[in-house]
């Protein structure tokens, strides 16, 4: 490095210290920031204990948040405060505004605690100058919106649809906050601010769309989703969304005007007919792309794809008629795409450079030997615990009438040792069991550590789905017409490793006899 660059670097060093400097490098505020929030734990924590020591009530530790909140903002809106302390404001900002959100939440109803703290975030937003900042509270405020909205009662895996509704109210209110990031005058504070909006809301209804295709498998979790089923007014406003989406596309692009684009529409309406989650993800992308978002846009694209995905796990429709609705939809997709293809050749256009053509194959070729490998992965990974897993026989609850109805599906109950289920909240959850000679497994217990129990026990983990803890899996599908063939079992056959991940193989009768 020459004398200048040092030089260079130095004068910056010393303007950042000084404050003076409106040009910062990315990595020095990076660094900053790691310092900053090393610095700011240990003085958190000091905080919270000492309001954990005097006890005060939930009024007194609002009313000290709210301080702490107003100093944060003092700092931040400093033009000479150093670095270091500019960083050091948005942690204290961040946990002095989760006191006061939590001393509300005690304090009041919860949809009037949330309102507040979402006006409290638009506040916010107002006064404080950084841009990053301004985008954390947007997407905080929407957050609040959506527990404002729903009553305290619902559950999202009850009562999905409550929480469906909430999440598109939010995101109108984000279509018709648009306006205000054209005004010269609110432009700067409201396109952060409702880019974190957006960003949150997606995030919304990934999370309601439950898990995508092959998602559990390639995290290694089991992803919970809303309680959902097919409504004739959740499927009509996704319609409405997607026919929207179309008219601002045609409105705002000239070149997809064309007929076969209209056939694209259409198809892809007639789909999200039958995927909730899909059809405001799309008005949204639409209205990204119309303003010229266009990394908003690719976030919106994501949460669409990841509602596809999604409707793989969703029970509303029988397996057999969503391949069937897949495969129409792919297959019309694909005629109405090849007319501009065909086009083109007619057209003589132009070849694309090797380079750039070689890069798109590639690309292509990437992608699917990613989803291969993946899928692979899976199947390996479930063929080595079928061949060599400990076998044991589990028995079967109650079962759900109504699934069987499909005649493809059937949900299944597993008996889980009595007494008090473990809560919600536990990430590693266990149950402990005895095998019998004939291989039936006895739960007696439940443990939230991966220690080896020992005693001639064994351990099964268990996962929370809708809220109910159930064994590997709480669905058997069989082939359409055979619904007299299982309803008769009693035992689900289980193939457990040691770690205590365990998978459903099959179903047994009364006496342990293959279905």
């Amino acid at each position: 490095m020459n004398r200048d660059g040092l030089q260079q670097i130095l004068d910056e060093a010393q303007a950042i210290a000084a404050g003076s400097s409106d040009t910062r490098p990315w990595h020095i505020v990076l660094l900053m920031g790691l310092g900053a929030w090393i610095a700011a734990v240990p003085i958190l924590l000091l905080i919270g204990l000492l309001i954990e020591y005097l006890n005060a009530g939930h009024g007194s530790n609002a009313t000290v948040a709210a301080l702490l909140v107003a100093a944060s903002v003092v700092l931040l809106r400093r033009k000479t405060v150093p670095m270091l302390l500019e960083q050091a404001a948005f942690p204290l900002l961040l946990s002095a505004g989760g006191v006061l959100g939590f001393s509300l939440f005690m304090l009041m109803d919860h949809r009037l605690a949330a309102l507040l703290m979402a006006a409290l975030a638009v506040l916010l937003a107002g006064l404080v100058p950084q841009a990053w900042v301004r985008t954390i509270l947007g997407g905080i405020c929407a957050a609040m919106l959506v527990p404002a909205l729903v009553p305290s009662e619902s559950e999202l895996g009850k009562h999905g649809d409550v929480w469906w509704f909430a999440l598109h109210a939010v995101a109108a209110l984000w279509m018709a906050g648009r306006q205000f990031a054209r005004a010269p005058s609110l432009g700067t504070i409201a396109e952060p601010f409702l880019s974190g909006w957006l960003v949150f809301t997606l995030g919304g209804f990934a999370v309601w769309a439950g898990p995508a295709l092959l998602s559990p498998a390639a995290l290694m979790v089991h992803g919970t989703g809303a309680a959902r089923a097919l409504q004739p007014l959740t499927c009509a406003v996704s319609l409405a969304c997607t026919a929207a989406a179309a008219a601002i596309l045609a409105r705002a692009l000239p070149a997809v005007r064309q007929w076969w684009c209209l056939g694209v529409a259409l198809v892809v309406a007639g789909f999200t007919f039958f995927v909730p989650a899909m059809g405001m993800p799309l008005l949204l992308l639409a209205a990204c792309v119309a303003d010229g978002r266009y990394r908003l846009a690719l976030a919106c694209g994501i949460a669409a794809a990841w509602g596809v995905g999604s409707a793989y796990y969703d029970l509303s429709l029988p397996l057999a008629h969503k391949a069937g609705l897949f495969a129409m939809a792919g297959a019309l997709l694909l005629a109405f795409c090849l007319v501009p293809l065909r086009r083109v050749k007619r057209q003589a256009a132009a070849p694309q450079t090797p380079l750039r053509s070689g890069l798109v194959h590639a690309g292509l070729a990437l992608s699917g030997l990613a989803a291969l490998a993946i899928a692979n992965a899976v199947v390996v990974r479930n063929e080595g615990l079928i061949a060599s897993g400990q076998v044991a026989f589990v028995e079967l609850g109650p079962r759900d009438p109504r699934s069987l109805m499909q005649g493809d599906y059937m949900r299944l109950f597993v008996r889980l040792p009595a007494g008090e289920q473990p809560s919600e909240n536990s990430r590693a959850t266990y149950a402990v069991g005895r095998l019998g000679p004939d291989h039936v497994l006895e739960l007696v217990g439940y443990k939230h550590d991966a220690a080896p129990p020992g005693d001639g026990t064994i351990q099964v983990r268990l996962e929370n789905k809708d809220g109910r803890w159930m064994l590997a899996s709480d669905g058997w599908f069989f082939k359409e017409g055979e619904a007299k063939r299982y309803e008769k079992a009693r035992y689900g056959e289980y193939r457990i490793a040691p770690s205590g991940r365990a998978l459903l193989v099959g179903l047994r009768g009364p006496k342990l006899e293959p279905l």
